[in-house]
């Protein structure tokens, strides 16, 4: 027999905003929500813990609510799947000479990157097992890293543009249109 008593609501699901460093390290989250019951709702405060590595639209489950994971803005990282980039800006001398620089990861550890002789402005370096945790994948399994050089270009002088816009591949105003290049 039919009887609406074997509908049963969907859960009541809200958004939870991480910072990328929380789905890299995993976290716990206290989150107060407004819960509904038959007469009206009620103000309920619920332990979230996120795993390491979880994805933007996973869903968490807590007592009968849905958190669905939201991932927001963390110092310059950006996410692809398991993969991470970072921009780091140089100057003309490092971009000639090479470069060595180190910088605060996600989970607060120093990582230190080198080039190994001159980089072109926007070239990208791969560094493996320093981007995000893989889920399912094992203790230790991490994505890729990827350094995104971006020379920021001194003043330059009109007869040296040119000169200076091949070396780097690239047109005086495409160089003026990145960022802070300093080209006129």
């Amino acid at each position: 027999s039919f009887s609406f008593n074997n509908f049963r609501r969907p859960p009541p699901r809200y958004n939870l905003t991480l910072s990328l460093s929380d789905l890299y390290k995993g976290a716990t989250k206290s989150v107060t929500i407004a819960v509904p019951t038959p007469r009206g709702s009620e103000r309920q405060t619920m332990t979230v813990r996120i795993p390491r590595g979880v994805t933007e639209g996973s869903v968490m489950e807590v007592g009968g609510v849905e958190f669905v994971v939201k991932e927001g803005d963390d110092g310059g990282f950006k996410r692809s799947g398991n993969d991470l980039m970072i921009t780091i800006r140089i100057n003309l001398t490092e971009c000639l000479t090479g470069v060595e620089r180190t910088f605060t990861h996600l989970d607060g550890r120093s990582v230190r990157v080198r080039s190994n002789g001159p980089v072109r402005h926007g070239a990208v370096m791969v560094v493996r097992d320093e981007g995000m945790p893989v889920r399912g994948g094992g203790e230790g399994k991490f994505g890729r890293m990827f350094v995104k050089w971006h020379v920021e270009a001194p003043e330059v002088e009109k007869e040296r543009r040119e000169e200076v816009a091949r070396f780097f591949g690239e047109s005086v105003e495409e160089l003026r249109g990145k960022g802070k290049a300093g080209v006129k």
